[in-house]
C-alpha cells in the first residue's frame, strides 16, 4: 500500500470563487486565503460547483470585496464543474450531480487529503459524507443562514450531523442551530464573516456620484447594496422604498440609492413609479468594484433591515467607511452590528419604528452617539472583523481538531 505523503493536503468544496458576488463567494475566497496562511505548504486542491474553466479567473477576486487580487499559492489546482447556478432540468440536474459526485470521489481516493471543506451544504457535502465511510476523510462544512435555519433535505441534514466540525458564519446562525432537534445536540462553533478594510475607508462624498445622481452633499442619502431579486425581498429594499414617502414628509430632499441587479428590478421600478417617488428614488444597477466603496462615502446611512440575513458583509464595508448603518433584528445582521453596539436594530416588520429610527439618524438625533464617530466605527469593525482577527480565529478553531 502507497505511504501517504507527509505533506498536507487539502480539498475545498466551492460554489463559486471569482464569477458572483454572493456572501458564500466573499467568506470562501476569505477561508481559503487564510488557510494557506497557517498551511503555506500545503498542497490544495479547489472543486469549483458553479464555475467553468473559460469563465473564471480565481486570481482575481473582484466582487467589489477585495482590493486588486488575491493570489493562492502556486500548488493550488482548480476543478471546475461548471454546473449552473439553478437547473430546472431534472435529467441535466441528476446528470450534473453524479458527474461531480465522481470527480469529488475520485479526488479523494487519489489525492488522498487530510481534510475535506465545504462552505455550501448544496455543495456535495453528502459525498464527503458517504466517501468518508470508505477513506475515513474528515470534513467540514461551514454553514451560513437560510440554507440550514430550516433545512429539511434528510441527506443535507445527515451530512451536517456527520461533519466532523461544524462551523457557522454568525452566532446567530450558531443560535439558531442550538435549536434544531434534528441536530442531536452537535456543537456547533463560530467564525465570523470578514472583509478588506483597505477598499472601504473615511472620506467626502465622492464630487463624480454627487454629479451623476444629482445631488448636494448636503442632501441626506439612504443606500442599500443587495441582490435585487424575488427570493432576496427579506432585505427589506421594498419596505425601505414604502416608508420614504413618511420620511419624505419630514425631508423633502430625502433620497434613497438602491444597488444591485436582479430578476426583481423591473417590480421595484414600477412600485417606485406608482408611489410618485422617482425624484427620490435611484437603481443604479450593477455597481463596478472600483465605484462600490465611493457608493459608502456617498451615503448618510447604510441600511437593509434584512430579516432572512445569515451574516451581511455589506455592514462591515458600511461601518468601515464610517457610516451609520441601520439593520434587522431578527437575523444574522445583529453580529456585525455588535447587537446594537455598533449602529441601529430594528424590527424588520415595524415600519414604523423603522421610519423613526431613519429620521432620528438622519437628524442627528439618535440616542447612540457612537454611529456618529466614523473613526470609532471603522477601528471597532477592524478590530472584531478585519482579516488578521479571521485569520486568527482560524487558527484557534483548527487548534481544537488539527487537521
Amino acid at each position: 500500500m502507497m505511504e501517504k505523503s507527509s505533506t498536507k493536503r487539502f480539498i475545498f468544496l466551492f460554489n463559486h470563487l471569482s464569477s458572483f458576488g454572493g456572501g458564500m463567494q466573499v467568506y470562501s475566497a476569505f477561508l481559503l486565503q487564510a488557510w494557506q496562511k497557517l498551511y503555506p505548504d500545503a498542497d490544495y486542491d479547489i472543486v469549483l460547483r458553479c464555475e467553468s474553466k473559460a469563465s473564471a479567473n480565481p486570481d482575481a477576486m473582484t466582487a467589489g470585496r477585495f482590493k486588486g487580487t488575491i493570489a493562492f499559492l502556486p500548488q493550488t489546482q482548480f476543478h471546475y464543474l461548471g454546473e449552473a447556478e439553478r437547473s430546472f432540468n431534472r435529467l441535466e440536474r441528476w446528470s450534473n450531480y453524479i458527474k461531480g459526485s465522481l470527480k469529488i470521489s475520485w479526488l479523494i481516493f487519489s489525492k488522498k487529503p487530510d481534510l475535506a471543506i465545504a462552505t455550501d451544504v448544496n455543495t456535495y457535502l453528502y459525498v464527503l459524507l458517504q466517501v468518508r465511510k470508505i477513506t475515513k476523510t474528515p470534513y467540514w462544512s461551514f454553514v451560513h443562514g437560510l440554507e440550514v435555519w430550516n433545512v429539511t433535505n434528510q441527506s443535507h441534514r445527515q451530512a451536517l450531523i456527520g461533519a466532523d466540525k461544524l462551523v457557522a458564519a454568525s452566532m446567530y446562525t450558531q443560535k439558531r442551530l442550538a435549536k434544531a432537534d434534528w441536530l442531536l445536540g452537535k456543537e456547533v462553533f463560530v467564525l465570523n464573516n470578514t472583509f478588506d478594510a483597505d477598499r472601504f475607508v473615511i472620506q467626502p462624498k465622492p464630487d463624480y456620484l454627487l454629479e451623476r445622481y444629482h445631488l448636494t452633499p448636503e442632501q441626506p442619502v439612504i443606500f442599500t447594496a443587495t441582490r435585487i431579486e424575488r427570493n432576496s425581498k427579506y432585505k427589506g429594499y421594498t419596505t425601505l422604498i414604502e416608508i420614504l414617502q413618511v420620511l419624505k414628509e419630514q425631508i423633502p430632499d430625502i433620497h434613497y440609492i438602491l444597488a444591485g441587479k436582479g430578476n426583481d428590478v423591473p417590480w421595484v421600478q414600477k412600485r417606485v413609479k406608482q408611489l410618485g417617488l422617482e425624484a427620490n428614488v435611484t437603481l443604479t444597477g450593477f455597481i463596478p468594484d472600483a465605484e462600490l466603496g465611493d457608493h459608502y462615502s456617498l451615503c448618510d446611512v447604510f441600511a437593509m433591515p434584512s430579516k432572512g440575513e445569515g451574516f451581511g458583509i455589506v455592514y462591515l464595508e458600511a461601518l468601515a467607511a464610517g457610516k451609520p448603518v441601520l439593520a434587522g433584528n431578527q437575523d444574522g445582521s445583529v453580529d456585525p452590528l455588535l447587537n446594537g453596539k455598533l449602529g441601529c436594530l430594528v424590527n424588520p416588520d415595524d415600519r414604523e419604528e423603522m421610519s423613526q429610527c431613519l429620521l432620528e439618524i438622519l437628524q442627528g438625533q439618535y440616542n447612540n452617539a457612537d454611529i456618529y464617530q466614523p473613526e470609532f466605527l471603522r477601528q471597532q469593525i477592524i478590530g472584531a472583523f478585519g482579516f488578521e482577527t479571521f485569520a486568527q480565529n482560524l487558527r484557534t478553531l483548527l487548534s481544537t481538531s488539527k487537521p
